[in-house]
Parts: C-alpha cells; sequence; structure tokens
C-alpha cells in the first residue's frame, strides 16, 4: 500500500513510502533491511525510498513509482546477483523498475518523445521503435566503464587505420572486457563515429532484450534463460540505451 508523507504531532516527517500488509515476518517487509546492505550515503529519494531492495545508484523513482512485491524481490535478486557488477545491476533494476518509474538523475535521463526525435536526427538513426529511450550522461559511471574498454579501443583503432573514405558510419563492437560490461551490453554498435578536435565520438546504442543463447558459463546461461523468460511474461521493459562515446586519441 502506498502511504503519502506526513508529519507526526511531535514534529517528525515521514518519507512517503510503500507498507506491505503485516504477516508477523520481518524479512517479508518492504521496509525490511535488504540483502544488499546500503552504504550510509546510499538513499533514494521519492516516494518508494523505503523500498528495501533499490540502491540509489543514480537511479531515483518517481514519488508516484508503483514497484510490486513481486518486483521488489526480483530488484533484490538482482543486487545480490550483481553485486560487484554495478553498471549490470542498474540496467537490469531499470527494466524491473520501468521507465515509468524512474526520474532524471545525475547518470540517465528517460527521453520524451521530442528529445528522442532530436537525438534520433542528431545520430541519424531512429530511436522511436516504440522503446523508451535511457541516455547516459558523459559523466556516468557505465559511460566511464565503456570508455575505459579496450576491445571498445580496439574497434575504434581499427576503424581510424582504414581511409577515411572508406569508414563505414557504424562500428560494430562487442564488450568482453570483463563480466560487468559483458552482462551490461555485449554487443553493440557504435552510432556517428567521428574524429574532432584529437579526440573519438560517437554514441554507443543497445536495447536492452534477451534473446535465448548457449554459454559455456552455467552462470550465464541461467541469468539469460532467467532473463528471457521474465522478458516474455512482460515483467522486464525492453529500452533503447546510449552512451556517449569520447576517447582521447594518441599522437603520432
Amino acid at each position: 500500500m502506498y502511504v503519502q508523507a506526513y508529519t507526526k504531532d511531535d514534529g517528525t516527517e515521514v518519507k512517503a513510502h510503500y507498507r506491505s500488509k503485516p504477516d508477523g515476518v520481518e524479512s517479508n517487509n518492504l521496509g525490511a533491511t535488504s540483502i544488499h546492505k546500503s552504504e550510509p550515503n546510499d538513499k533514494l529519494t521519492g516516494g518508494a525510498a523505503e523500498i528495501s531492495g533499490i540502491k540509489h545508484d543514480g537511479i531515483i523513482l518517481k514519488p508516484s513509482a508503483e514497484i510490486t512485491d513481486a518486483k521488489n524481490k526480483l530488484i533484490e535478486y538482482n543486487n545480490t546477483q550483481n553485486a560487484n557488477n554495478k553498471d549490470a545491476r542498474d540496467l537490469m533494476n531499470i527494466a524491473i523498475i520501468g521507465t515509468a518509474n524512474i526520474e532524471n538523475s545525475r547518470e540517465l535521463s528517460i527521453l520524451n518523445e521530442a528529445d528522442t526525435n532530436i537525438l534520433s536526427n542528431d545520430i541519424g538513426y531512429n530511436l522511436s521503435n516504440g522503446n523508451k529511450t535511457v541516455r547516459f550522461k558523459d559523466d556516468s559511471t557505465i559511460a566511464n566503464a565503456v570508455n575505459s574498454s579496450e576491445y571498445l579501443k580496439e574497434s575504434v583503432n581499427e576503424w581510424l587505420n582504414l581511409p577515411e573514405e572508406k569508414r563505414p558510419n557504424i562500428i560494430q563492437v562487442q564488450l568482453i572486457d570483463n563480466e560487468n560490461l559483458f552482462y551490461s551490453i555485449n554487443n553493440a554498435t557504435v552510432l556517428k563515429p567521428r574524429v574532432e578536435g584529437g579526440y573519438f565520438y560517437g554514441y554507443l546504442y543497445d536495447k536492452y532484450d534477451f534473446k535465448l543463447q548457449w554459454f559455456k558459463n552455467a552462470k550465464t546461461m541461467f541469468a539469460n534463460t532467467g532473463a528471457v523468460t521474465l522478458q516474455a511474461i512482460k515483467q522486464l521493459e525492453n529500452y533503447n540505451i546510449i552512451i556517449p562515446i569520447k576517447i582521447k586519441l594518441k599522437r603520432n
């Protein structure tokens, strides 16, 4: 049940929150401490601030956010499974929470239709495909991780080594540097690649969705199959991911 913010008789302010029905089991309640404990300054803002499973990792919930017990349990499971993979954890949590429940933050923006059209024109790719677009900020943690990827740099160098007139207008990349990037993005496309003022610029594009795949790693295969199942029953939202790329080029 959603409880509006209010002030107690003694002057104590109580944030808006969700309250589950009491059943005598403390760990079952929405206000219970999550398995993935928060750091001292690690707290949510917005109406769903008391939901146990979501950490403030650049994800800010709207006051009107509707998060069910089932989704909260998925978030807690995701936080546990991806405890060491911050970006993979964030992307999955966005898919579980739903873009309609998320505010713009220092890490990301949920683009409206007008901004989606402007970005589509800028990058030369139509993002109006029925999915919301999440644009990560230049200094977001995932942008920093992507821009540090050696696999991305190798793909960019291959593009740079081509004669200028033969350079394609997109670059296909596979980010398998580490578990975090593999679970976050894996295969993606660099749109609008260009060189300006000693830097390589572009936009990394990926659609956050899942397809059945065979993985040698049993943990990866299990996670992928589970995500495909959740997607099929509409428990995950597919969305477009845009990450700005800026790589300083070495002087010859």
